[in-house]
């Protein structure tokens, strides 16, 4: 009799336990068109899964499905999928969960919406031809691991309302020569960033790491360079110390390339607020530099 209790105890705990690791929506999932989704507690949808068409490569993910708001991108949801380039993402969309996008090797092009507040573990693990990311404010932290090996990854842009980086978030990155960490910055986790993989983990010494106290200390403890972010360095374009013409001519290679791969545009880069990112807000740029060296000197 002792012995059934006891195991009628071990039973009740591992039931408890495993309630305890479920996720935020019901164990049943729902299929609208080529999507799956769960329903979390707050009624809000989680895409689950993805049937992609043969030869497909890009990806309109709706605001909602079956009338449930689309709030959240699920475990794995879009994991290895090798031919997808580009995906629109909703405005609705607050979470890009563990593994989401991993290992989709030709995804280029990707716009994170405006009230997105959490990137998960590995959301974007081993997407190598990704090339740049624009963090939106809002978003609290970068998981672990979450853009490791995005090789082809150039530029990072995080927000003021990041404080934690986790664990490998931009290991072997080969492409991101240097990044810019908000002072609100407090925790970066062991390897975070200038780390590259050549047959065992080694710090790149050439890594730039930008920003305040948590940003050197990182910089100092694992060999990495450091600069301190002053209030004008977002201008720096070329990294050369100074705001100058040569930042100008560089913005204004960058729109034109930009705009020629993907037509998109960077609205905070449109500095006469005509709707359009073109040489008209070089020029712009440029006037207001000569009248901020005639002021200083």
């Amino acid at each position: 009799m002792k012995v059934k209790y006891t195991l009628l105890a071990c039973l009740i705990s591992l039931a408890l336990l495993c309630a305890s690791l479920l996720p935020a929506y019901a164990a049943t999932e729902y299929r609208s068109g080529i999507f799956t989704y769960a329903l979390r507690t707050d009624g809000t949808a989680e895409i689950t899964g993805v049937t992609f068409e043969e030869g497909q490569t890009r990806l309109d993910i709706p605001e909602q499905l079956d009338g449930h708001a689309v709030t959240s991108i699920g475990y794995y949801a879009m994991g290895n999928y090798a031919d997808l380039q580009s995906v629109t993402l909703p405005e609705t969309l607050t979470e890009i969960g563990n593994g989401a996008f991993s290992l989709c090797k030709a995804l280029t092009d990707i716009k994170l919406p405006g009230g997105l507040k959490k990137i998960d573990t590995a959301a974007f693990f081993g997407c190598s031809s990704l090339k740049s990311v624009v963090i939106p404010q809002g978003v609290a932290s970068i998981g672990n691991t979450a853009f490791r090996q995005c090789v082809s990854l150039e530029s990072v842009l995080i927000p003021d309302s990041v404080t934690s980086i986790g664990k490998m978030a931009f290991f072997d990155c080969g492409s991101l020569s240097w990044i810019m960490l908000p002072q609100s910055m407090d925790s970066i986790g062991d390897m975070a960033l200038g780390y590259y993989l050549d047959g065992e983990a080694q710090a790149d010494p050439t890594f730039l790491v930008i920003g305040g106290s948590a940003a050197q200390s990182y910089a100092e403890n694992n060999g990495l360079m450091y600069r301190e972010a002053l209030p004008y360095s977002t201008g720096d374009v070329n990294l050369d110390g100074k705001i100058n013409i040569r930042d100008v001519a560089a913005i204004a290679r960058h729109a034109a390339y930009f705009m020629q791969l993907t037509g998109e545009q960077y609205f905070a880069a449109d500095t006469d607020g005509n709707g359009v990112v073109d040489i008209n807000d070089a020029t712009h740029l440029q006037r207001y530099l000569a009248e901020f060296e005639i002021i200083l000197g």
